[in-house]
This record gives C-alpha cells, structure tokens and sequence, in this order.
C-alpha cells in the first residue's frame, strides 16, 4: 500500500510537471545530459560479469566525500569493478577527475521500469550511498535482488529531519531496505533511529571528508600552479569567499572594498556555489563598477589590476584554497546551513563562517571549540574579522595550524566504513528480479 501511494503520487506529479520539464529539456543542456541514462538505458560497458560495487553521490559535495572511501575500497578490493553514479550534471563533470572507478553514468529516475532496467543491468553485489539519498523504489527493487544497500556518510540535517519526521511511517517502511546505516556523528544516528531505522543497523564512523587530505607535496604543486594562474604576488593578501549563495556576495563585497581601503595588496577569489548564477554574480560587480577577471579565462590572459577573481569553474575551489590567506565559507550569512569546512582546515587556512552552519554542526564545532576557526553572529563583523586575519600574521598562521591538527585528529572514517562493508561483499552474490 505504501509503494501504491508513493507511485501514484510520482506519476502524478510528473504529468503535472511534465510542461515545466519538456521546456527545461528543450532550453537547458544540463537537463538533458544521460537522459538515457536516467531512464535506466545504461550502457553495456556497465555490465557485471563478476564482482562489481555500485557507489552513488548526488553532487560535487558527495563525490569529494566518497573519493578517500573509493581509494580505501580499490585496495583492499582490487577484483572488484566500482561503478558510481551522480545525479547532477556538475556532479558528473567533477567525478570524471576522478581515479579508481570503472565506469560512471547518471542515477535513474526513481520510476519502476527505470530502477529495474538499472539494476538489472549492473547487477552489484552491493550498493553504497553517500549522505542521505533515499528513492524507496530503487530500495525496494535492490532488496528485492538481495542486495544490501549500506547508507556511508550519513546524516540528517536539521530541516531534512523535520520534514521527514512528518511522514515518519513511511520512512519506516523504506529504511527496513537500508543493512546498514554509518552515520557521521551520534546526533545523525539518533536521528536516522528515531525515523525507524533499526538500532542494531546503525554505526558511527564519522565523516569521509576529514580522511581529503593531499601530501604536502602535492599541495604545493597546487599552490604554484595556482599562485602562477591567479598572478598572485608575494605580498598578496588572499581571501576566498567559498559556495556563496544569492544574497550573499553583496554582504562580501562591502566588506572587501572596506578592508581595501586599509589594505592595499588584498585579493578576493569569490566562488559561487552554483554554477548558474556566475552571470548573476558577473553582473552584480558589473553593476558596483568592480574591476574583476573570470577564472574561465586566466589560461589565456593575465590578471592586471582586478581584485576580484570570479571561480567560474567547477570542481577547483578545494585548489584554490591552497592559496588562500583567509576562507569564508558560504551558505552561512544566509540560511542555507553552510558548507564543508574541512576543505580549507585541512590545508592549514584560518577559516570564518557565519551563523548558519546547521548542516555542518559538528566539523564546526569541533573547530570552534579546538579555535581553529572564527564564527561571526552577523554581516557586521564580517569585515573586521577579515581584516584582522589579513593582516595579522600570527594570528592567522596560529588559527590555520590549529585547524589542520584538528582535522588530522579526526581522519579515519573511509576505513572505519570499509570495515563495515566488507562484511557484506562476497556473502552476497548477485541475484534477479
């Protein structure tokens, strides 16, 4: 009765929706990237013969988190095939980078006939998700093979967790699908519990993304390449405002062009989160009649006087940050719930953000309470605070080593994961609709 419901209410809303998503299709090229693919038309190179993993990120976000699991995985399993599937076209533009998968395509609709084609395609001894993705079809459908679903990385935000609260006996139901949850922190697992997720299925192992850590070697290589790039002298001051979001760039140009006033060898990276409001960002420093370059173009001219830089490509912000002096992140001036702070702590840089960071709480709070980085209450102290770390040296380097012994402290999580989903692989062969 539960996948009655839900059915009839998918196909419902896809016919209503259908207008709006025909246009989409027909006006925008993202949409109809691995449209095939979405319908669960895979292509034969994905086909199983053997032993095979199928890893799923919905975005940039999740594939930077999987990256250190899927190394961990390739080699304690190197017999393996691992197949990973995004659901945004930014997601799979950025998962091409990446090393150690076997094949990569698009995660299909939730629709029966899609979710069937896939899987029976693919055919996995396991499937591994990361975050909270949860399609109750394609759960039921896998169970149906026998095979087991693990939920890596998890965690329940506190807006997701209210709205999925309201529909708490259907989550029960769909959960039963998941063997096993391994949630990033003890706050994530009383949450996935108390939508009906079974106790003795639920684990903390902490957050992946703690485990991005690059050689120091290889960090440098990045920074010289991107100190070259961005022409940064130096006596250049960098400040990275990192997946900002609307209403947000204005709150970091005022302060900037403050802090310009005092200083005069700042520079500002400014990286909207996404990717589509790069021309709405473009034309808000057109409109305050601010010098800028586009990232986009810097392999072909140099920066001269602009002190702004527009990151205008994707998947870059984490090398960027290796040049940085002082990182803001994004999505906390606004109610958006922040993003992932580890990136620039792990590099060693002074990181800032604002009071909203509900969807990251405990990285933030570990560096706030180890003062690896600075939380302002509003817009207002945004610029002092700035200031401050551009200009005092000390200070900065204090904060940015802090935050890099702290997030050293806390790595672990991709092979704690991998313990747990080597009980599953090779006990469960697989099997057919």
């Amino acid at each position: 009765m539960i996948y009655f419901a839900y059915n009839t209410l998918l196909y419902s809303l896809s016919v209503i929706a259908s207008p709006y998503f025909l246009c989409k299709l027909v006006f925008t090229k993202k949409h109809r990237m691995g449209l095939s693919q979405r319908f669960g038309k895979l292509p034969e190179s994905l086909i199983s013969d053997g032993k095979s993993v199928w890893i799923h990120a919905v975005s940039v976000g999740e594939v930077a988190a999987a990256m250190p699991f899927i190394d961990e995985l390739r080699k304690t399993f190197p017999d393996y095939r691992l197949l990973l599937s995004t659901v945004t076209a930014t997601g799979n533009q950025f998962a091409k980078k990446t090393k150690n998968i076997d094949g990569l395509f698009f995660f299909p609709f939730d629709y029966s006939f899609a979710v069937k084609k896939a899987l029976k395609r693919i055919n996995p001894n396991i499937f591994i998700t990361f975050e909270t993705e949860i399609w109750p079809n394609f759960l039921k459908y896998a169970q149906n093979m026998k095979i087991p679903c693990i939920l890596v990385n998890g965690r329940i935000s506190p807006n997701s967790f209210k709205h999925y609260k309201k529909t708490k006996f259907f989550f029960k139901h769909i959960l039963e699908n998941f063997s096993a949850f391994c949630m990033q922190t003890e706050q994530d697992k009383a949450r996935v519990m108390e939508l009906g997720a079974e106790k003795e299925k639920v684990i903390v192992t902490g957050n992946t993304k703690f485990d991005t850590l690059v050689s120091n070697e290889e960090n440098e290589d990045i920074k010289n390449k991107f100190t070259k790039l961005f022409g940064i002298e130096k006596n250049n001051k960098v400040i990275i405002a990192g997946s900002t979001h609307k209403g947000e760039e204005e709150k970091v140009l005022d302060a900037f062009e403050c802090i310009c006033q005092k200083v005069s060898n700042v520079l500002l990276i400014l990286a909207p989160r996404h990717p589509e409001r790069f021309s709405e960002v473009t034309k808000l420093l057109k409109d305050r009649n601010t010098a800028y370059i586009l990232r986009s173009t810097l392999d072909k001219t140099k920066r001269e006087k602009q002190q702004v830089i527009i990151l205008d490509t994707i998947g870059e912000l984490s090398k960027a940050y290796t040049i940085a002096d002082v990182v803001f992140i994004g999505g906390s001036l606004v109610p958006t719930g922040g993003h992932n702070v580890i990136e620039p702590a792990s590099l060693g840089k002074p990181v800032v953000f604002g009071p909203y960071m509900y969807n990251f709480t405990e990285s933030a709070k570990l560096l706030l309470e180890g003062k690896g980085a600075i939380q302002i209450p509003d817009e207002s102290k945004l610029e002092a605070c700035l200031l401050k770390l551009t200009t005092n040296s000390e200070y900065a380097k204090q904060m940015g080593d802090t935050a890099k012994r702290i997030v050293h402290e806390n790595k672990g999580a991709s092979k704690r994961n991998l313990e747990i989903i080597s009980e599953f692989l090779d006990k469960h062969p697989p099997s057919s609709i």
